[in-house]
């Protein structure tokens, strides 16, 4: 763990300005960029996940970016006791908690249904639904002394959308939306809002950097062929020809954890350019 408040702008007017983020899987990809506007907006952050080199490299964006202050720790949240001990070594010496976003998720590769081991099943399930489940759990005590508290859950579009590949991150996915759902009636009594958020394919790190290689094994491309391909099929996906960005992610989960969204929880929000194609 490491912790410093830089100094390069004021938190005056910041629409998160003295609250306490923690965002899971926060070193790369989508986590890093809501990291990073979470800051922004004047929040001090809390960021863990295993890549602890690329933690160290977020921590020290925010920390030379914006006025906050930072905590990181390295730790697999698929571990139970890792996770414990994360809350009593980080948070707990914080003394509170206001915002909690559940990045970490994963699938290992796309395969089809009959391909899919139990192994890959549980797999899907421990690191997309039981990272959430834990996180949660040991949040909630926390997050009940907040005037503030929110949980933000980062699903996916397939929860919602199934396509012909991916069986098991598809089902996970929406175990954690109807988790999100769940948790919002049991919380909002606590004055706890819960919502997910679903983004359709992002383009940039972690995920799309597995598939553009996947889709290159499957298709017996190249590389560039495969990313062409993936680029091509995602766009036609959208109701704007558009490719969603980490931003896209981090702006709206930075508005949904402020004042602004006070009314909204228990929703699963779809980030897809128009892709769901559902009436719900």
């Amino acid at each position: 763990m490491k912790t410093k408040r830089g100094n390069v702008q004021t938190l005056e007017g910041k629409s998160l300005a003295g609250r306490i983020a923690l965002v899971t899987g926060g070193g790369n990809g989508i986590g890093k960029h809501i990291a990073l506007t979470l800051a922004r907006e004047g929040a001090d952050i809390v960021i863990c996940g295993r890549d602890g080199s690329a933690l160290q490299k977020t921590g020290q964006e925010i920390i030379l970016g914006f006025g906050v202050s930072v905590f990181f720790h390295p730790l697999d949240a698929t571990k139970l006791e890792e996770v414990q001990s994360f809350f009593r070594e980080i948070v707990a010496p914080l003394g509170r908690l206001d915002i909690l976003v559940n990045n970490i998720g994963w699938v290992d590769t796309i395969i089809p249904f009959e391909e899919l081991t139990d192994e890959l099943w549980y797999r899907a399930f421990e690191f997309n639904v039981m990272t959430t489940v834990r996180f949660c759990r040991e949040a909630i005590p926390w997050l009940e002394q907040s005037k503030h508290a929110n949980i933000v859950n980062i699903a996916s579009m397939s929860a919602k959308q199934v396509g012909a590949w991916n069986y098991h991150y598809c089902a996970a996915k929406a175990a954690q939306v109807n988790l999100s759902s769940g948790l919002s009636r049991h919380l909002g009594k606590k004055g706890i809002r819960v919502n997910a958020v679903c983004p359709s394919t992002v383009k940039g790190e972690g995920m799309w950097e597995r598939d553009v290689p996947d889709s290159a094994r499957i298709r017996g491309t190249s590389l560039e062929e495969a990313a062409v391909h993936i680029e091509k099929k995602v766009r036609a996906k959208t109701s704007l020809n558009a490719i969603c960005v980490p931003e896209d992610v981090a702006e709206f989960v930075a508005f949904l954890v402020s004042d602004r969204a006070r009314f909204i929880t228990g929703t699963a929000v779809s980030i897809d350019g128009g892709g769901t194609r559902s009436v719900f």
